[in-house]
């Protein structure tokens, strides 16, 4: 079972992320998920759990935009696969895969979760598997709102964001994960 992984590289050295879970969050998802895909980087959140998932035992596939090489971005724990835009990058990163675990994030976080999301809008019978929406600190709170708000309004069918499965904690995580997935090699 194939995961992939979005969330911050972490942009700016002020980033306050203490207390996220990510150890724990790795720990529950290798239970169900042998293989995470994410974006290649070597800082901030996407390699502390790129490097969490590994010491779980998962296999890690990292598809990396050749620029970040040039800045000496590239996450070293396994060989990536190149790729030439950020497109290409999404393309790759969710093609095949079971479920996404979104952590929080910037602008390129949400344009794979808005990615992911517009493909369902556009195309009823594209694959959108379960979106696992880290909503640490009441990060995603405004999001889920304006998501609820635009339902309400009748801005967006509700069948296009059925796939969101927000949480807040590991043990939220944990049920969410019991309920719809079967463990590994059980």
């Amino acid at each position: 079972m194939r995961l992939c992984f979005i969330g911050s590289g972490i942009e700016r050295e002020t980033a306050r992320l203490d207390g996220i879970e990510v150890a724990a969050v790795a720990r529950a998802m290798t239970e169900y998920f042998d293989t995470l895909v994410f974006g290649g980087s070597n800082v901030g959140i996407m390699e502390a759990f790129a490097r969490a998932f590994a010491a779980c035992g998962g296999r890690i596939v990292s598809i990396v935009p050749r620029w970040l090489e040039e800045e000496g971005l590239v996450f070293g724990g396994c060989n990536p696969t190149w790729c030439k835009s950020l497109a290409e990058r999404k393309h790759l990163m969710f093609d095949g895969i079971d479920a996404v675990l979104c952590y929080p994030g910037g602008l390129g976080t949400w344009d794979e979760l808005f990615d992911l999301l517009a493909r369902r809008a556009v195309d009823p019978d594209a694959a959108c598997p379960p979106i696992y929406l880290y909503n640490w600190e009441k990060y995603y709170a405004p999001l889920l709102l304006q998501i609820d708000t635009a339902l309400e309004l009748g801005l967006i069918h509700p069948d296009r964001v059925t796939k969101i499965r927000p949480f807040e904690s590991v043990e939220g995580l944990t049920n969410l994960l019991r309920a719809e997935h079967v463990h590994v090699g059980g």
